[in-house]
């Protein structure tokens, strides 16, 4: 089953908004509802690949460029805020030259439940959505 059609209900059910890129990456709108109501909106990337151990979701959600003083307070918070996910930084490009993010992933058997599914993209999401706004103030990074 493609990724994109498995998700579609999920996607329906929580009016997240959703596209397939080219490359066959599907990414995903996650709503997050704020405490005062209002909703902020986080991308999730996934990819779904053969490996060794079977196949697998790839699923990343950036927070930031990568910043030396930040990494022992964001691989603290991190650390106290995954359980499905963790904190990575790969290769990314900011204004044109390389650089590094920060990102939250994970990779789960593509053999998992939908709702074991639902709660790890959404891990990723809020976790990614949480650590952007505390430690680079939001969106725009």
């Amino acid at each position: 089953m493609e990724l994109l059609e498995r998700i579609s209900e999920m996607v329906k059910k929580y009016n997240w908004k959703t596209d397939q890129l080219p490359n066959g990456t599907v990414r995903v709108d996650v709503a997050l509802k704020l405490n005062d109501g209002t909703l902020r909106y986080q991308w999730v990337f996934l990819t779904q690949r053969q490996s060794n151990a079977g196949m697998e979701i790839y699923m990343s959600s950036r927070v930031g460029i990568y910043n030396q003083n930040l990494t022992y307070a964001i691989l603290k918070k991190a650390g106290a805020s995954c359980f499905y996910s963790c904190l990575s930084i790969v290769p990314d490009s900011y204004d044109g030259k390389p650089a590094e993010s920060f990102v939250i992933q994970s990779v789960p058997s593509a053999d998992i439940s939908d709702e074991l599914l639902y709660k790890i993209l959404f891990e990723v999401a809020n976790t990614a959505d949480f650590m952007e706004e505390t430690f680079y103030g939001g969106d725009n990074v």
